[in-house]
């Protein structure tokens, strides 16, 4: 919810008239008042303000110019309804620079008086958007805008790689503007500037890349981190509460016994505490714990060196070490600020993270109170009796509450400060960076300023027992308002060390000038010194008193004592100029960082060194398989991510399944991974090829490096299958030799061949090794012009390249179609700081004898020129210090800079670099030396970033929703009027959100009918038959179902199959559009309906239930017995038997049959007129009809027959009289009878008997 911005305006005016005890001007006061000129933020068109954000400040800075001298008072009320108030006095030119300690918001409100007139500035809410790829910037700001004039009442400016443009914006506020004229967008810093009505500036930094989000596909924001907790801490290895990276100071606070040991552990930005170093063992308090021998009478106080600190200041845990909790500078170009619980000595923006170390002289009080100079937040720490209460900082100086972190509240680096304001960091890139602090016996703190070439004194007020936040005193500058430099006795060139007697004798170490000055009472603002001590002393730091005189570190290596301010011994030490203590029995410990990596004890009074505790074995913070050490080399093989982390090789199964922080699996070159030797074997860059690791390797103390092969995947402990060294033989005949450098320069194999590739960094050229498994042979040389050849530039020199020449050469890839690119360039300024490309039909096949100087095909970062000394302007090509390239399937390169010869901090990605030599894309991650880096097949890109000590893993998969729609109908094979079911089932397969998701599906009207739908989600509909379904936003893995059913139309008719789709369609970009749509595809039978009228029946081949369409069926009607076939009706007409018909519809066909009626029915008989008892032959005689016939015979005479057959005997009974019998026949067949009866007259039968003669 928006803040009322009227209640903010009453509020602030309110507020600056109680502060200003002001009355509001009327025109007569502001007719005789300079005009405040108010801007608000910092204009980042220009890059970074001078000595950096974090110093300088940008966007809580308010800065602009009124009269000379004139104090004023600003006033912010920021997010939460908190108000913030800053107080700045100009200086004699009228300019004015002020933090307010916040990173001021859009909808702030800013009110800034100079005591005579009040100016209120509501923050205007500017937004923007960058699409790279069309050029175009929008976003919002306040409505309404017209004004095409720079500068002019409320009108609106984009500032970018250094053009501007005046922006309209519409009423609501929005706008729209087109970039298309810059040579590209990516990792450019700008500004939005808008202007007020009354002609204030409201600046915005405008800074292109990826809204800063982890864990989204796409981006230029890394997912995966190895090497460090987390992305907010840059150091080596692993932070732990018993090692250190460069202990800047050690101090003892022998108001205690034991005395109590304070380690600023400066690049680690934290202050370790240690209670006491060991236990007595033996005497009266044996076992008791102790910090000096006098605590153990009887015995002795062993240091026990591998304890850890009993608490840790500016830091949450012993495991942390970010700068105000993000050294990673992942809001660019902001930075956070501070508060009471963190602490900084090692700036965002730090380059070389190795080579920091701030140093400071601290101090306690009577109360065990500690001080503390927090060196790159500007400001004096107190912590309140650390060991008894908490580790949260209690009171500042040098700022106006625990949020500032600027020089000079804001100031910088200019002409302005004052008593309550510090600088004490330099600018980046700069030495003098410690400070110290004294109290002197009257409680009042003692400051040395050294940016500002001071030193202050904060009162102590006895009365309210409150130390004064403004100064009273100044020595090195005649007020407080001056800050520069000299070398007189009343000046101080970067003080840094102080300390003050009993008898407030000042003695402050005057570093630059080689001196140590003594001041002495009474004192007044710029004094000279009373003296300088300078005998022995090499621009020196710290200072501290022991019971006879004072011991002062410098920057020889040698810790001097004083006695009388007259140097009587010396102790010599490693490191240069660190800080130290003294405890009770006058021992010496020196916090010493470079190759030792310790706190040492020098044992009284022989001053020889007799203990370490918080022991880094002169490397950095604990070695282990969690933390990197600067290593250059990474390589990515389908098993394992493997990594060159200087004196050994860390490697990563599975890489797939890596997640934050994740331990190696395996370490190469060491014993174990706790193991690592400082001035060992070096390996850097990596390539795996023909199923070896291939490593450059800086060699055991030789003359020459190596090239060492392991056998893939990795094991630890594994030991080189292969070692190729100087010299090999020269193709075509003599030798070829290198030295001990080429392991800084690149590696890698010519694709589908067995070449090996190397850069020769200091003989500046690069070179191929045929066959390097079997017969190793030099056939190709780049850079040089014959085998003697081993000059930059083959000898003009770093001012003179040439297209077949190369200076300090460094890392070298081949792209996915085999030409070879070069960085020509290395560490840390050498080389030609240009990217060669070497076509692959450029470099030759085996050739007899061998081949040099070939010449580029192509060079970049120089507009097109071989011949051009020197990087191109920024703002028109990026390209400047490259190191390795990678390239993934699709050619597509990304690629990290030296940032010290001007190379982007931000590594870039080039879409294809030989279509267009411009960046597309930058990562939002700040580098510092990203040296190598690799593609997965995935598209996922592992990125070494060697000075911070990590590998940052990106999803570069573009976050983009992949719609697919899948279609079905159940049933497949539909017959009209049955129910039918499409099933539109939907996902997003993709890894972004699909907007705006709609599908649509035209339902077939007409041939089906009764439309319903069902949904597995919500959805809004439209639409009737065609619907539209309105889903909405449907995220990554998301997905429904849709169910549509219908009635296929009874009567349909003229359909083989009905195919409709369905389309899924989304406002936002996708990944492969190509299954958005989905088809299904149901086809129509027909059913076939026979029927039969007679007698017979109907056949049809196919034989089925159902028919598709146009299927031919053949119908035989067959008549039954007696039967015959007349004709079709229904959907066939006519009489052909067998006939064909096609099926387009539902069709029903009757088989019509009939059975002949028997016309006529007679019989026959003979004989005639037969006699009783003799046989009768009747005769069917039968007209019409068809057989089978059936005969049923009565014959009169009581007897009956049937028969089948038309003839059939019967004997008529015998009778002595003439008899009439009636004969009936009855013929019958299947469908129909016939009767028939005829008389018959039977004569008697008669005897005849033969004549019987007697006698016969």
């Amino acid at each position: 919810m928006k803040r009322s911005v009227s209640s903010l305006l009453l509020a602030l005016i309110f507020t600056a008239l109680i502060i200003g005890s002001l009355t509001l001007p009327d025109r007569a006061a502001h007719a005789t008042t300079a005009d405040i000129i108010i801007n608000i933020r910092r204009d980042a068109s220009a890059g970074l303000p001078y000595g950096g954000a974090h110093s300088a400040g940008m966007s809580s800075i308010v800065w602009g110019s009124t009269s000379a001298n004139t104090p004023l008072t600003f006033t912010l009320a920021h997010i939460g309804g908190e108000l913030v108030t800053r107080t700045m006095t100009t200086d004699g030119g009228g300019y004015y620079a002020v933090s307010l300690d916040r990173l001021i918001a859009d909808d702030d409100v800013l009110s800034v008086t100079d005591g005579s007139q009040i100016i209120v500035v509501p923050v205007a809410s500017l937004t923007f958007q960058v699409d790279r790829e069309a050029k175009r910037i929008t976003g919002s700001a306040p409505g309404g805008i017209t004004s095409t004039s720079a500068s002019g009442p409320h009108s609106l400016q984009l500032r970018l790689a250094g053009t501007t443009r005046q922006i309209s914006t519409t009423l609501a506020g929005s706008f729209s503007v087109s970039v298309a004229d810059l040579p590209y967008l990516a990792g450019l810093l700008g500004s939005l500037r808008y202007t007020t009505p009354s002609g204030q500036n409201i600046y915005k930094p405008l800074f292109i890349v990826d809204p800063f989000v982890r864990g989204q596909s796409g981006d230029g924001w890394a997912d995966k981190i190895l090497g460090q907790p987390d992305y907010t801490q840059i150091t080596p290895n692993q932070v732990v509460g018993n090692r250190t990276f460069n202990p800047g100071s050690v101090y003892v606070d022998r108001s205690v016994q034991p005395n109590r040991v304070y380690v600023l552990d400066a690049s680690n930005s934290r202050i370790l505490g240690l209670s006491h170093l060991g236990v007595c063992a033996g005497g009266s308090n044996v076992g008791q714990v102790c910090t000096t021998h006098s605590d153990c009478p009887g015995s002795t106080c062993p240091v026990q060196t591998d304890r850890a600190a009993d608490i840790v200041l500016g830091q949450p845990a012993f495991n942390t070490s970010a700068c105000n909790g993000d050294s990673a500078y992942q809001l660019y170009p902001d930075v956070p600020q501070a508060s009471a619980a963190t602490f900084c000595d090692m700036r965002e923006e730090q380059l070389s993270i190795l080579e920091t170390g701030t140093g400071a002289t601290l101090a306690s009080d009577a109360a065990g109170n500690l001080y503390v100079p927090d060196l790159f937040n500007n400001r004096i720490l107190r912590y309140n009796s650390p060991f008894t209460t908490d580790q949260i900082a209690d009171e500042v100086w040098g700022q106006d509450d625990f949020a500032g972190i600027t020089c000079n509240r804001g100031a910088g680096y200019g002409s302005l400060t004052d008593n309550r304001s510090l600088c004490l960091a330099p600018p980046p890139g700069r030495g003098e960076d410690k400070a110290g602090v004294a109290l002197d016996p009257a409680g009042n703190l003692w400051v040395t300023d050294n940016q500002n070439h001071r030193v202050l004194r904060f009162p102590f007020n006895a009365g309210s027992g409150q130390l004064a936040k403004e100064a009273d005193l100044v020595l090195g500058q005649a007020n407080f308002r001056s800050r520069s430099s000299g070398s007189g006795l009343h000046q101080m060139n970067y003080p840094e060390g102080i300390r003050v007697t009993g008898s407030y004798t000042v003695y402050v170490a005057d570093r630059v000038n080689h001196r140590l000055l003594v001041f002495t009472p009474p004192f007044t603002n710029g004094m000279s010194a009373h003296h300088a001590l300078t005998t022995g002393l090499n621009l020196p730091m710290s200072l501290e008193f022991d019971a006879t005189g004072l011991w002062i570190s410098d920057a020889s290596g040698h810790i001097t004592h004083y006695t009388n301010e007259v140097p009587d011994r010396t102790i010599s030490v490693h490191a240069n100029g660190n800080g130290i203590g003294v405890d009770r029995d006058g021992n010496v410990l020196f916090a010493s960082s470079g190759p030792v990596q310790s706190v040492q004890r020098f044992i009284s009074p022989t001053y020889t060194l007799d203990a370490e505790f918080l022991d880094s074995n002169g490397l950095f913070n604990q070695t282990g398989p969690f933390g990197f050490s600067s290593g250059k080399g990474l390589e990515l093989t389908a098993d394992q991510l493997i990594y060159g982390d200087s004196q050994r090789i860390l490697f990563w199964n599975h890489p797939e399944t890596l997640h934050d922080y994740q331990p190696a699996d395996g370490v190469i070159g060491q014993p174990d991974f706790h193991s690592r030797g400082r001035w060992q074997p070096i390996y850097e860059r990596l390539r795996a090829h023909n199923g070896y690791l291939w490593a450059l390797n800086s060699g055991a103390g030789g003359p020459s490096a190596v090239i060492l092969a392991y056998p893939l995947p990795l094991t630890s402990g594994m030991q080189p299958a292969l070692i190729i060294s100087s010299p090999l033989p020269l193709a075509g005949g003599g030798v070829f030799t290198w030295t001990r450098s080429m392991y800084m320069g690149g590696i890698d194999f010519q694709p589908g061949s067995n070449y090996l590739w190397l850069a020769d960094e200091e003989n500046h050229r690069a070179f191929r090794i045929r066959n390097p498994q079997t017969q190793p042979m030099v056939d190709v040389v780049i850079g040089q012009l014959n085998p003697a050849g081993t000059l930059c530039n083959q000898g003009r020199g770093q001012a003179s390249p040439s297209q077949d020449s190369l200076c300090h050469p460094g890392a070298l890839a081949f792209d996915a179609v085999g030409n070879l690119y070069l960085s020509d360039h290395n560490l840390e300024f050498d080389g030609n700081h240009r990217l060669l490309e070497y076509d692959a039909s450029s470099l030759p096949e085996a050739p007899v004898s061998a081949v040099f100087g070939i010449p580029a095909t192509r060079v970049f970062g120089r507009g097109g020129s071989f011949t051009r000394s020197t990087c191109m302007p920024s703002n028109s090509d990026p390209l400047c210090g490259p190191f390795e390239p990678s390239f993934d399937q699709n050619n597509r390169m990304v690629i990290g800079f030296n940032q010290y010869v001007g190379g982007p901090r931000f590594p870039l990605i080039y879409q294809n670099i030989l279509t267009n030599p411009l960046p597309i894309m930058a990562l939002g991650d700040l580098h510092s030396m990203p040296t190598s880096n690799r593609f997965d097949v995935e598209g996922n890109l592992y990125i070494l970033d060697h000075n911070r000590n990590r590998i940052l893993i990106y999803d570069l998969t573009p976050e983009i929703a992949d719609l697919a729609m899948s279609k079905r109908v159940t049933p497949l094979f539909v017959q009209p009027g049955q129910a039918i079911t499409y099933t539109l089932a939907f996902s997003n397969a993709g890894n972004g959100v699909a907007a705006g998701v709609l599908i649509t599906d035209l339902c077939p009207s007409g041939s089906i009918t009764d439309w319903s739908y069902a949904a597995s989600l919500p959805v809004t509909p439209t639409g009737n038959i065609s619907y539209s379904w309105q889903v909405g936003d449907l995220a990554p893995g998301a997905g429904g179902v849709i169910t549509l059913t219908g009635i296929v139309s009874a009567d349909l008719q003229g359909w083989a199959n009905l195919s409709n789709t369905a389309l899924i369609t989304s406002t936002a970009a996708e990944a492969n559009p190509s299954n958005n749509s989905s088809s299904a595809n149901v086809i129509f039978h027909y059913r076939l309906q026979t029927n039969v009228s007679g007698g017979g029946r109907v056949t049809r081949s196919p034989d089925q239930p159902a028919y598709l369409y146009g299927e031919v069926v053949t119908l035989t009607a067959v008549p039954a017995t007696s039967w015959i076939f007349t004709n079709w009706r229904g959907d066939l007409i006519g009489s052909l038997n067998p006939v064909t018909l096609t099926l387009d519809r539902n069709q029903t066909v009757t088989g019509t049959f009939a059975c002949p009626p028997i016309t006529a029915a007679d019989f026959a008989f003979t004989p005639l007129i037969p006699r009783g008892g003799q046989a009768v032959n009747f005769t069917a005689v039968i007209t019409g009809g068809l057989l089978p016939f059936t005969y049923t015979w009565i014959f009169g005479d009581g007897s009956t027959a049937l028969t089948t057959t038309t003839r059939i005997q019967h004997d008529f009974p015998v009778t002595n009289t003439l008899r009439t019998y009636t004969v009936t026949l009855t013929s019958t067949n299947a469908c129909s009878s016939q009767l028939i009866q005829k008389p018959i007259g039977v004569q008697p039968y008669r005897v005849y008997l033969p004549l019987l003669l007697k006698g016969a």
